[in-house]
């Protein structure tokens, strides 16, 4: 049995993506530890919060609200990296022929470089009694010589940082020089590429947490907007809501008045046009009376009309309506009153807006090396405020922007408080001009702004209202 092309298989199979079935290309890992795609599982969680649900892990379906942290996952990277080009080698190394083998040619397991041979598992058993160098096998023999005097390459040199062979380190150009087996050098430079990954594992975890960060911060905008947008709307609508109900009760009035008004006019209208028709009335019997020539009838009739024309009351009372309108005086006090209320709102939305404005912090982080976590920022005295400045660029060059930082709170004895670099400031590290109060950057946590250059040893410090660059070797 072929316990190698089992395990193979084996690894092969944990090799491959839960959601693409494929194998793994720039795995990421979430906090359950289970590993996928990064293009998949991007699109699964951005596929769950098209669908309004929760975050999911689509194996052990571990649930999150906010988004799930994303790491990279560097030892499945190198792993899945490693397994690929091993079974590309394979591919093409798998039909390497044995030299020895004359007539059916079995397939090579080794190639030995100092015969410049491949050999089957055959006559590798015949092979191994010799203190000869054997790699898996190979076409590429003369890859593994030296092509100035077509030894095997056997030694590396540190000065050259080139492979040479052992002419070339006893009597040829790289005598007297630093030099190192191909199995030191390959434990020695493993080791520091063990340390360059750590680093680089280091800075992508804080790299991540940075962007965390950001997401949340993003999160928290929105949510900023959506409440602050939705009070203001509210306020808005409350606002607009009681003036238009304190116009619309004056209008209400005004109706009420013309239609009580209207109703008087109108009765007074309807009695007016009864007192006309019985006055009508009367006056057309005494015109008759008038041209009555028999005076019997004349005389009879006359005291008859006389009475009835006594006796009817033809008054009315009467109604007069005045112009009504708002005067000038009145529509400037409303007026006046109006501005001071808008401007007294005025100034309570400004403090939302600027509390709006502020809401985000400028935050220089530096993630190289050992130093990820450190990050300083620049505010105003009351907290209030954050000023862009003088910064590092990658170079650890000092910008030449100025501001003004905040003071008193990083003091003590008025001299800049010193955290975490042991006694590394004399009494002349600083310029004699310093004022207590003159301001000075600080991180987070209130220290002195410092800032740390592991490949030169130098530390630099900032002080005065301005930045005065100080830079002192690093003690042991």
């Amino acid at each position: 049995m072929d316990h190698t092309a089992d395990s193979k298989d084996f690894l092969a199979e944990d090799l491959l993506c839960p959601a693409c079935i494929t194998t793994y290309v720039d795995p990421i890992s979430l906090s359950c530890s289970h590993s996928f795609c990064k293009v998949c599982i991007h699109k699964v969680f951005a596929d769950q919060k098209q669908e309004g649900s929760i975050y999911r892990c689509p194996v052990c379906l571990a649930e999150s609200e906010e988004y799930p942290v994303l790491t990279r996952n560097f030892q499945l990277f190198s792993i899945v990296e490693n397994f690929k080009s091993s079974q590309k080698i394979k591919s093409v190394e798998s039909r390497i022929p044995c030299n020895y083998c004359l007539d059916d040619q079995s397939v090579a397991v080794k190639t030995c470089i100092t015969c410049e041979v491949s050999l089957c598992q055959q006559h590798l058993d015949r092979h191994t009694n010799r203190s000869h160098v054997m790699v898996e096998p190979t076409l590429s023999i003369a890859d593994r010589k030296c092509p100035v005097h077509d030894k095997l390459i056997e030694f590396y040199c540190e000065n050259d940082q080139s492979t040479v062979c052992v002419t070339c380190y006893i009597a040829g150009s790289h005598k007297c020089h630093n030099i190192l087996t191909l199995k030191e050098a390959h434990s020695k430079h493993n080791g520091v590429l063990t340390h360059t990954i750590s680093a680089l594992q280091d800075s992508e975890v804080g790299l991540q947490r940075d962007r965390d960060e950001l997401q949340k911060a993003l999160r928290m905008v929105k949510k900023n907007s959506e409440n602050l947008s939705a009070s203001l709307k509210h306020l808005k609508a409350n606002i607009i809501s009681q003036v238009q109900n304190q116009f619309q009760s004056i209008l209400d009035v005004i109706v009420s008045s013309e239609h009580q008004v209207t109703s008087t006019i109108e009765n007074l209208t309807k009695q007016m046009k009864e007192k006309q028709a019985e006055a009508m009335n009367t006056l057309q019997e005494l015109e008759k009376l008038k041209d009555q020539s028999d005076d019997l009838i004349f005389v009879k009739r006359f005291q008859t009309v006389q009475d009835q024309t006594k006796k009817q009351n033809l008054k009315v009372d009467t109604l007069q309506v005045l112009d009504v309108k708002i005067d000038q005086q009145t529509v400037q006090a409303i007026e006046y009153q109006t501005s001071y209320y808008i401007n007294e709102i005025n100034q309570i939305l400004q403090q939302v807006q600027s509390s709006v404005t502020t809401q985000t912090r400028d935050v220089v982080r530096s993630v190289d090396g050992d130093y990820s976590s450190q990050d300083f920022q620049v505010q105003s005295a009351d907290d209030m405020q954050i000023w862009d400045g003088k910064t590092f660029d990658d170079d650890g060059d000092y910008r030449s922007q100025d501001f003004q930082v905040q003071s008193v709170s990083s003091m003590q004895n008025g001299r800049p408080r010193r955290q975490g670099f042991g006694d590394l400031v004399d009494d002349h590290s600083y310029s004699q001009s310093f004022q207590p109060h003159s301001g000075i950057a600080r991180n987070r946590n209130g220290a002195l702004k410092q800032r740390q250059s592991v490949e030169h040893g130098w530390y630099e410090i900032c002080t005065q209202s301005t930045f005065t660059r100080r830079r002192r070797k690093m003690m042991n």
